[in-house]
């Protein structure tokens, strides 16, 4: 029998921020992860295994190993759906099931839902060769964070896999909700940067902007809309190009994103803690952010060494602690840095500082 002490079990390619928000809201956790690291708690991670890629299905066969307890899932499992079957035959799950991953993961599905709030979507074609007006990317069509998109050469031949889409002028834009398959009972809005530190188009953080960029543009509606029409429960996240005026769907992301902790840091609530509620059924609304509160993922520029020194320097404003003497690669992340400001500008300027600090100062360790 499962109560409040009975850990949460925690699953993805990261999942430090669950950890931390489960702790701050006074649960227990056991994680499965990639990476981890040192502020993340007790659990097993494929990084000290000496696993190079991130294995979903090996942390699975991990996670039905623990008696049953309920399961909040993160990156990693979006394009593996299949995976939540096998979760739920144990474990209760805190989120989306494969069924409403799918719907949402459908891409003429959710167009044809954003064409009725008026958001358009941007060309695609999945086969042949790419199209020589325009500027376009090719695009992954399983994977996540940004990692694998690239600028496509006008002809290039599109590779089983990949998907080629119109390039979009405008802001990376991103609303991340709680809901329960009813109801949005927590939204946020969040801006991405253009970090010049870290590799071309990988997701690197942004701000969460308590104005919403894109709030009068219908991009609410329709989270609201696939809520009810795809049954969606947990934190889920919309990304979009905001340009004049207008937003153009580009993904769904069904699960726990990288911005729910901002909405936690600006509110001051645990967003575990509102997930809880949600998934018990309360129609609890929840505070809405009011300060603008940004996060950064810190690339290694050249090979690097973690410098623990850092630690007490940046307290409070860092997370994803790597181990002691840890190495790093070109371009592999070293560790996440937090800020709060007045304004979109006065955040980002004060995460590029703190980047700048970290990385200066594991360089000076090599």
């Amino acid at each position: 029998m499962m109560t409040r002490e009975t850990p949460i079990l925690l699953v993805g390619y990261n999942v430090r921020a669950m950890a931390l928000s489960a702790r701050l809201a006074g649960f227990t956790t056991w994680a499965f992860d990639y990476f981890g690291d040192r502020d993340r708690g007790p659990g097993y991670d494929l990084k000290s295994a000496g696993i190079v890629e991130f294995d979903a299905r090996l942390l699975v066969t991990h996670v039905m190993a623990h008696p049953p307890s309920r399961v909040i899932w993160g990156s990693g499992f979006e394009n593996q759906p299949a995976l939540l079957d096998i979760l739920s035959l144990r474990h209760v799950l805190w989120g989306n099931s494969r069924e409403s991953v799918e719907r949402v993961r459908t891409w003429n599905i959710v167009c044809n839902i954003a064409n009725t709030m008026g958001i358009s979507c941007p060309r695609q074609q999945v086969s042949g060769v790419v199209p020589r007006n325009g500027r376009w990317l090719l695009k992954p069509k399983l994977s996540g964070g940004g990692k694998g998109i690239r600028q496509a050469g006008p002809g290039e031949m599109i590779r089983h896999g990949m998907v080629a889409q119109k390039w979009l002028e405008g802001e990376s834009v991103s609303l991340t909700f709680l809901s329960d398959g009813k109801r949005l009972l927590a939204r946020l809005w969040t801006k991405a940067f253009k970090d010049p530190t870290g590799p071309s188009f990988r997701y690197t953080g942004g701000v969460l902007c308590p104005y919403g960029i894109g709030r009068d543009a219908g991009g609410e509606a329709m989270a609201l809309a696939l809520v009810r029409q795809c049954g969606l429960r947990g934190w889920n996240g919309i990304d979009f190009v905001y340009h004049k005026g207008q937003l153009t769907y580009l993904e769904v992301n069904p699960r726990w994103t990288g911005s729910v902790e901002l909405w936690e840091r600006a509110t001051g609530y645990p967003a575990i803690g509102a997930l809880s509620s949600a998934m018990d059924g309360s129609t609890m609304a929840f505070p809405a952010p009011e300060k603008f509160v940004g996060k950064r993922i810190v690339y290694a520029r050249t090979p690097t060494v973690w410098n623990s020194e850092i630690e007490d320097a940046l307290a409070g404003s860092i997370a994803d602690i790597p181990r002691s003497g840890e190495q790093f690669l070109s371009e592999q992340p070293i560790c996440t840095v937090f800020a709060e400001g007045l304004s979109f500008e006065d955040v980002s300027n004060k995460l590029q500082r703190m980047a700048n600090h970290v990385l200066q100062s594991c360089e000076h360790m090599t």
